[in-house]
């Protein structure tokens, strides 16, 4: 049974392993492999120490019944220039390579939604590279659409990418 909640500090450690593990598996051959493979967990580990030790971020993580986390979704406030307060953004889901097309992806995601509605929310936006083909139609099922916005992002001062960003209306004031 797939089982979302949310993050804990001691989830820190697993949620950074997801991050680096999706990272290199879904951003090969979009990313240069030697940024890929120089990520370091322990580097991750403490950011997420501090994102989950923080305010202004709502982390998820989901089980897939084996008692160890399969993947996570933070939800934030939008900090894009053309956002206000009732814009979250999904500033990251990664799901476990080895557990993707199973369904945690859309759990995780369902869940940010309805945790994106207790928030109050009206809209949410994401961002996403323009050829992560697959990550795209993920969204577009979910019912995210292309808000005509896009971006070159620079990463480690070495490379850039481009990013397009996708917007989901939803209905605030769930319980």
């Amino acid at each position: 049974m797939i089982v979302t909640r949310r993050a804990l500090a001691d989830d820190a450690f697993a949620i950074a392993v997801i991050h680096v593990e999706s990272w290199q598996a879904v951003y090969r051959g979009l990313m240069p492999s030697e940024i890929l493979d120089r990520l370091d967990v322990a580097e991750r580990t403490e950011m997420w120490r501090k994102v989950l030790a923080g305010f202004g971020s709502d982390v998820l993580v989901v089980d897939d019944g084996s008692g160890q986390i399969a993947g996570f979704c933070s939800l934030i406030r939008s900090g894009d220039a053309d956002s206000d307060s009732k814009t979250g953004e999904i500033a990251a889901i990664y799901v476990d390579p080895r557990r993707w097309r199973i369904g945690l992806g859309a759990a995780l995601l369902g869940d940010a939604l309805k945790l994106a509605q207790a928030r109050d929310f009206i809209q949410v936006t994401l961002w996403v590279l323009d050829a992560n083909l697959g990550a795209r139609r993920f969204y577009e099922r979910a019912g995210f659409r292309l808000d005509g916005l896009e971006k070159m992002e620079n990463r480690w001062g070495t490379f850039s990418v481009r990013e397009v960003r996708y917007r989901l209306p939803i209905a605030s004031g769930a319980t």
